[in-house]
């Protein structure tokens, strides 16, 4: 997996190109993912992003997963974009914030697919898990569908640590703070080694 500090304001995919990307996001982006190319990314943010994925070939395929960790007063945009513009197109756009104190996280996604986009294929989803009582997020999930045989769909969910979940734990020896840590990791998955 290639690992890059910054996307750079284009990127390429073309014709059976694959590439596994792990980035930190800090600025805006336009991807463009060619007939049978496949792009698997995980970003971190570390500010605002707006992201354009043009899945502009046939067979072109997008696995994006997208996580932000709010801390302090922290004041984050994500909005991301994907245009599918041809038939068979496959995209899962799945974005996990984790916020602390007062920090806030806002995010906006929209599949556009017009008319020639059949047979595509798009999920989007947002899950957020609240630490303080401070902490706000927002989703805003849109969709722009004119083709009529596609399947897509989206999905948000935004909740606290369950207390029992913590008795639980502190019941095997978890002081707090270590159960807080262990249930944060386990919700970002793969990106649990960011602190």
């Amino acid at each position: 997996m290639e690992k890059f500090e910054t996307l750079q304001a284009l990127l390429t995919l073309e014709n059976g190109e694959e590439k596994n990307l792990r980035l930190t996001g800090k600025d805006d982006c336009k991807i463009l993912i060619n007939e049978n190319a496949k792009l698997q990314l995980n970003l971190y943010l570390l500010s605002s992003i707006d992201l354009v994925i043009v899945l502009q070939g046939e067979q072109a395929i997008l696995d994006l997963e997208i996580v932000d960790i709010g801390k302090n007063s922290s004041d984050h945009q994500c909005k991301v974009t994907t245009e599918h513009l041809s038939p068979y197109t496959t995209s899962k756009i799945i974005v996990k914030s984790v916020l602390y104190d007062q920090s806030r996280f806002n995010f906006s996604g929209n599949v556009k697919v017009p008319k020639i986009g059949q047979f595509t294929d798009a999920h989007l989803e947002h899950k957020t898990l609240l630490l303080s009582e401070n902490a706000k997020t927002r989703t805003i999930p849109s969709m722009e569908i004119v083709a009529n045989d596609v399947k897509v769909s989206h999905a948000a969910t935004i909740g606290k640590i369950d207390e029992d979940i913590l008795f639980y734990l502190a019941s095997r020896g978890f002081d707090k703070n270590e159960a807080e840590k262990f249930i944060v990791e386990s919700f970002l998955g793969e990106f649990r080694y960011i602190k």
